[in-house]
């Protein structure tokens, strides 16, 4: 949701590629994956 999309800018998750104009994650984001294939429900 666009919620969730706020709160992660604002927690570094995800920024905004200038060059595409799409929201890529960071690597703080990975990190707090055990693994990047695993999916979680956001809350």
């Amino acid at each position: 949701t666009k919620r969730q999309l706020r709160v992660w800018k604002t927690r570094n998750f995800v920024t905004l590629s200038a060059q595409t104009g799409l929201y890529t994650k960071t690597p703080e984001y990975l990190a707090l994956l055990p693994s990047t294939r695993q999916h979680r429900p956001a809350r």
